[in-house]
């Protein structure tokens, strides 16, 4: 190898290494300690109305708020107990991102996959508390 390859070379693995280096660089989401904020009281809320299970609250981003929860209840218990705690929702989700969605998730599952559910309520900034307004969905292992 001559010593202008070896330079060449050189440089592309300087240049490959810098370009690999910033995809890893952490970024920061906007707003994102605003929307939080506002979306821990209704965590709190769903909490409180799921008889203090633990919802766990993140930001997807592009997509939105996800809130899930594990329960043990009934699934005509637990969409009251969820639709009573999306009636507290309305100014958080006027904070979203236009197109963003809030995904309130909760999950039953056994021992036997047979007996496991999900239930998901899905909105839009456009949505308000009245669960109607709600894209709502059942998921059961078995019928």
């Amino acid at each position: 190898m001559n010593r202008s390859t070896v330079v060449v070379s050189f440089i592309a693995l300087l240049l490959v290494g810098s370009v690999s280096m910033a995809a890893a660089e952490p970024k920061t989401i906007p707003g994102w300690a605003d929307i939080m904020q506002d979306m821990e009281v209704f965590r709190g809320a769903l909490s409180k109305a799921l008889g203090d299970e633990t919802v766990l609250l993140t930001y997807v981003p592009d997509y939105g708020v996800v809130l899930v929860f594990d329960t043990y209840g009934d699934i005509p218990i637990v969409q009251k107990q969820v639709e009573r705690a999306l009636r507290f929702i309305v100014p958080a989700i006027s904070l979203l991102p236009s197109g963003q969605k809030l995904v309130v998730a909760g999950r039953y599952s056994s021992s036997r996959f047979d007996s496991a559910w999900e239930l998901l309520y899905v909105s839009t900034p456009v949505s308000n508390g009245d669960p109607s307004t709600w894209d709502m969905y059942i998921n059961k292992a078995s019928d």
